[in-house]
C-alpha cells in the first residue's frame, strides 16, 4: 500500500485584513450605541438589528469564496462570537 502525505495550509491573510476588522468595527458601533444617553431604546435596538443584518449579509458574501468544510474554522468561531456580542448588546438595551 502506497501512502502519500502532503501538509496543506491555508493563507488567512486576506480574511485577517478584510473580514476581521470589519466585524470589529460593527461590534464597536454596537457598543457606541450603548454609550449614547438616549431614552428611546427602540432606536437603539433597531440599530443593533441593522448591525446584525449587515454582518449576516457580509458573512454570506465572503463565505462564497471559502471552501466548504464539515467543521467550524477559526473565522466561523469569530463570527459566532460577534453574534454573541450583538446578543449581549441587545440584551443590555432591552
Amino acid at each position: 500500500v502506497f501512502v502519500f502525505n502532503q501538509p496543506v495550509n491555508r493563507r488567512a491573510g486576506y480574511y485577517m485584513c478584510n473580514v476581521v476588522p470589519l466585524y470589529a468595527f460593527l461590534v464597536a458601533f454596537g457598543w457606541n450605541c450603548l454609550a449614547d444617553d438616549l431614552v428611546d431604546s427602540a432606536n437603539r435596538l433597531n440599530f443593533i438589528v441593522a448591525l446584525v443584518l449587515t454582518s449576516t449579509a457580509f458573512k454570506y458574501t465572503f463565505k462564497e469564496n471559502l471552501p466548504r468544510v464539515h467543521y467550524l474554522t477559526s473565522i466561523d468561531w469569530y463570527i459566532y462570537s460577534v453574534y454573541l456580542l450583538f446578543t449581549i448588546q441587545a440584551g443590555m438595551i432591552a
